[in-house]
């Protein structure tokens, strides 16, 4: 990262060093990266046995939900290779694996591994594995015949967080790729990503130097994590990780830029399903979720693209600004809790330290505009943005909601002294503003997001 943001670094470290205190965390690590360039802080021990044992950057931790993300890339590079289609139902994949007169099946057989991806598939989050006392994760088998089927969700219709779809799609995805799970994310996209020290097994005479130890923590008592072993439940929370790694994967995320892995992760970062309004007064906002990803915004103000993570002993978040092109990953190594207010209080102190030393200017392109281009909003409501030429050339934005009953028409100008601004001065939305956020590529020469209202809409093949 540039030097000109170095004088951060003493305001981060004061941030960090008072939620370690306040949250006592064993330990505390977080980054701060724009593309290739990474900003590390950490404080604490990673083993309370040896107290001068601080995080590095190649510190092992357990991610736990971050994983499923690379479960999704595994599924959309089957996809690519024409070994599956994301509506494919998962009776396909299960007959032969489970009882013909399984229950499960006869419930949920017609749920597509897409749904299964991004949480649409109406199962819980856990069944009756619930097995914080450290003991062995179970076996597919033993998770779906502990499902209470009266209980479950309705397919397709609301977001509900479940490990069981995880581990049900890593199960159709072995299948499918004819290779264990855990080998072919490893060979087919850590590798290629460079996360040469990521994996899922734990405790290689390797790593012992490494990973660090996880910590739970009662009252004033505190012990370390029970050491389980993933078995079936490896996709939906089983990646062991570093920082140094884990920022490639980001970084890839904001670059896109890795045709090995994916020739695009576009999918990946796509609002598949919305989610329950929030109602925190908290800063980070989840909005939506794609596949394996969570989808939102900062402060009602930037486009945030994110996941955590909670296992026994660790917990992690990773976050990135496409606006502002930058990206952080934080972790500790004790019970999940802590890291939102980490990440909040971070960004308070970045987000106005890069846009002082950065700030995006859009062109007038519109010009230039041969077509008319849309946008659309998660709840489906479209924008079209339009030049007029005529007598006094200026600026349209055309709008319809997500029924296509009601159309909008609303002239737009220029405000002069804002980059990327424009105000709404003849239609029914007259005063509002009009926000184009992200880089313009020379080649594409679109912004790829709009701020309209509150409300973010991306760029779209979709039509009036």
């Amino acid at each position: 990262m540039q030097d000109h943001l170095s004088y951060l670094d003493p305001l981060l470290y004061q941030i960090l060093s008072n939620l370690l205190t306040k949250y006592r965390f064993p330990s505390l690590s977080f980054a701060l990266f724009q593309h290739e360039t990474l900003r590390f802080f950490s404080l604490g021990s990673v083993d309370l046995s040896k107290p001068e044992n601080p995080p590095t950057t190649e510190t092992l931790f357990r991610s736990a939900s971050i994983t499923k993300a690379f479960t999704s890339i595994m599924m959309l590079k089957l996809r690519d290779q024409g070994l599956l289609s994301l509506d494919d139902p998962i009776k396909l994949y299960l007959s032969d694996i489970l009882p013909q007169d399984s229950s499960f099946l006869a419930s949920f057989g017609d749920v597509t591994l897409k749904n299964l991806a991004s949480h649409s598939a109406g199962l819980p989050q856990e069944g009756d594995f619930d097995r914080y006392d450290g003991s062995e994760m179970p076996k597919m088998k033993e998770v779906l015949s502990g499902l209470d089927l009266d209980q479950l969700f309705g397919k397709n219709e609301e977001f509900h967080y479940s490990n069981i779809g995880y581990i049900v799609l890593g199960i159709i995805l072995e299948k499918v790729a004819k290779r264990p799970y855990n080998e072919y994310v490893v060979e087919e996209i850590l590798k290629p990503l460079g996360m040469s020290s990521s994996g899922f097994d734990y405790n290689l005479p390797e790593n012992q130097l490494k990973e660090a130890i996880g910590y739970l923590r009662n009252d004033d008592e505190i012990k370390e994590a029970p050491k389980i072993s993933y078995h079936d439940c490896k996709p939906c929370g089983g990646l062991l990780t570093c920082i140094k790694d884990l920022s490639k994967y980001v970084n890839f995320l904001m670059e896109n830029n890795n045709e090995k892995v994916l020739k695009s992760n576009k999918e990946l970062m796509s609002p598949y399903i919305l989610k329950p309004p929030s109602k925190n007064d908290k800063k980070i906002h989840s909005r939506a979720y794609g596949l394996g990803v969570d989808l939102g915004d900062y402060d009602n103000e930037y486009r945030i693209i994110c996941h955590s993570g909670g296992t026994w002993g660790f917990s992690s978040y990773w976050l990135f600004v496409p606006e502002l092109e930058f990206g952080v990953v934080t972790w500790h190594n004790s019970e999940y809790r802590g890291l939102r207010d980490v990440l909040e209080k971070c960004l308070e102190v970045i987000i106005p330290g890069i846009k002082q030393a950065k700030k995006p200017k859009i062109e007038n392109i519109w010009k230039d505009l041969k077509e008319k281009i849309c946008y659309k909003h998660v709840m489906g409501d479209i924008m079209r943005i339009r030049w007029k030429v005529g007598e006094n050339e200026h600026l349209m934005m055309d709008y319809k909601d997500k029924t296509g009953d009601v159309e909008k028409k609303m002239k737009l100008d220029k405000i002069i002294k804002e980059d990327n601004k424009y105000k709404v001065v003849k239609g029914s939305d007259a005063g509002e503003i009009l926000q184009f956020l992200g880089k313009v590529e020379k080649d594409q020469k679109l912004p790829e997001t709009i701020k309209f209202k509150g409300g973010f809409f991306y760029l779209s093949n979709e039509k009036f």
